[in-house]
């Protein structure tokens, strides 16, 4: 005589168990945005970019590994027009749940490098010398 056994496991709508997070990148960096997500029947995962779809490709890469409850979607180099509102949406037959976030973009040039930089201050002598003089320069 042969028994199968079935483990009853109770339905749940999606929810995330971590959300999206604002993040800041460097303009030519690349992007990760991770959540983690949960529900049964396992949910339905779609990424969204100022409302819209994202069509995976060479430059927006989604994984959904359900088994492990994760989804990522990476941009591979970001450029300014990637900054904006980026939302994940699960959706199962019992529900949906939405996390959103902002990615900003920074551009290289406001990005300051500390290595080499030279300080000069020259000394007054009241009222025999011009006004002090402060030059910066940063590479």
């Amino acid at each position: 005589m042969q028994y199968e056994v079935y483990e009853e496991v109770e339905e749940q709508p999606p929810r995330f168990t971590m959300p999206l997070r604002n993040q800041t990148v460097t303009d030519g960096d690349r992007a990760v945005l991770r959540v983690f997500f949960s529900g049964v029947p396992a949910p339905t995962v779609t990424w969204y970019f100022n409302s819209q779809p994202v069509r995976p490709g060479q430059d927006f890469q989604i994984n959904v590994d359900v088994r492990r409850g994760e989804s990522t979607l990476v941009i591979v180099e970001v450029f300014p027009e990637d900054e904006g509102e980026y939302m994940c949406k699960a959706e199962n037959p019992l529900g949906t749940a939405i996390t959103h976030c902002h990615l900003f973009v920074r551009s290289k040039s406001t990005t300051f490098s500390h290595q080499r930089s030279l300080l000069r201050i020259t000394p007054v002598t009241p009222a025999t010398d011009p006004p002090p003089v402060l030059i910066v320069f940063w590479n």
